[in-house]
């Protein structure tokens, strides 16, 4: 996934994801120049039953060493945010209610 991802830029992922259908279906009822909520069953329903492409190509697992040097040469994302930083915990509890 590294390698397939790790070199596009956030606004590539953000052109990639925005065409998924959870967001376009967030998008329908949205005001331009306002925030839409994605349900959480619209995420479910989508990778229950198409998900993100399947090009065929089967990722070797990452390296972990590797990743985390990646994460740590990263940018301080935190620090340029107009909104709040996600954690980790935040992030399990919202998909434990999704569940």
């Amino acid at each position: 996934m590294l390698s397939r991802y790790g070199g596009l830029t956030g606004h590539d992922l953000e052109v990639m994801t925005h065409g998924e259908p959870p967001w376009r279906l967030a998008d329908a009822g949205r005001r331009p120049g306002t925030g839409a909520p994605i349900r959480p069953e619209w995420i479910r329903d989508y990778f229950r039953a198409e998900g993100a492409p399947d090009d065929g190509v089967d990722d070797p697992p990452p390296d972990l060493a590797a990743v985390s040097q990646w994460l740590e040469s990263a940018p301080d994302v935190a620090s340029s945010s107009d909104g709040p930083v996600d954690t980790l915990e935040a992030l399990r509890a919202w998909a434990a209610r999704a569940a």
